[in-house]
Parts: C-alpha cells; sequence; structure tokens
C-alpha cells in the first residue's frame, strides 16, 4: 500500500510504535476523538515518517467496515393483532428475568428479578416465543400504544 492509496473515511493506520489513526480528509490523521494528530503530507510514498522517525512510521493499514448497527425494534402483525384483542384495561407487557412475559394494567416496576405492579398482572407464557422487542434488560417496560407505532418486521 502507498500514501496514494489511502482514501479518507476508508482506513486506518498503524504506527510502528502501536498507535492507530484515523485517515481524514484533506490528507489528516485523526485520532479516536476526531482531533487532527499528523498529516499525511509528513509521510513519503512508501508511508514512512519523513520527520519524527522511524517510531512513527505507518506499519499498517486497515479498512473500516461496519462492526455493529443498532436495530430499531419491529413488531409483527400477528404481535400487533394480540395486543388489540386484550382486555381494554391492560396497558403495559413487560419481560421477567426468567423469559416469562407478564401483561400489566398499570406500570409496573422491576424488582430483583421480575417486574411488579400494585393492580396485578397476567402471565402470558403462551406467547412467551413472541415480543421478542420486550427484554428483561429494558429499563422500562413496554406501553402497548408504544408497540403499536413499531414498524412492522419484514419477512426473512
Amino acid at each position: 500500500m502507498k500514501k496514494s492509496d489511502l482514501v479518507a473515511g476508508k482506513h486506518v493506520v498503524k504506527y510502528r510504535n502501536g498507535g492507530f489513526r484515523f485517515v481524514g480528509h484533506r490528507d489528516e490523521l485523526l485520532d479516536g476523538d476526531g482531533h487532527y494528530m499528523h498529516g499525511l503530507r509528513f509521510y513519503d510514498e512508501r508511508l514512512n515518517d519523513l520527520n519524527a522517525g522511524e517510531k512513527m512510521d505507518i506499519v499498517a493499514v486497515y479498512e473500516l467496515k461496519q462492526v455493529w448497527k443498532r436495530e430499531e425494534p419491529t413488531i409483527t402483525e400477528d404481535e400487533k393483532t394480540i395486543l388489540r384483542n386484550l382486555p381494554a384495561n391492560y396497558e403495559w407487557i413487560a419481560r421477567d428475568k426468567n423469559g416469562r412475559l407478564c401483561v400489566y394494567p398499570g406500570k409496573p416496576s422491576k424488582v430483583v428479578t421480575s417486574w411488579g405492579c400494585t393492580s396485578g398482572h397476567r402471565f402470558f407464557d403462551l406467547f412467551n416465543h413472541l415480543f421478542q422487542m420486550v427484554k428483561w434488560e429494558d429499563e422500562e417496560p413496554w406501553k402497548f400504544e408504544d408497540l403499536l407505532k413499531l414498524d412492522v418486521k419484514k419477512d426473512g
């Protein structure tokens, strides 16, 4: 690889001393916070540092690839139908630590390994395999009206 092969926003370079920098626009090398650190103009075509000596030579180039993307929650038409057909006094749904799904008339609170509500709850065991967007790790329970606003999950 040569200096002229480096592409802004596509490559990360590794220095001989172990440090990493992102290749930015206008031949900049940026730290992880996007701050300008060094310019490619200080390198020859073989990626040797012209001023700081061998320790700042570029010894490896990595191509940036997407490693994570937030998966937005979706709902199926069947899940929407189930929610629309529950008694009108039920408005909330949450999943206990053991994976058990429950519906509640009032907003439940997380207590040790389950969600609790003073106005009671109903186990929703028949549908534990559904509503995968509802997780024990959620900080808040899901309100039915919010679930009904989610995009419908596409087949595939």
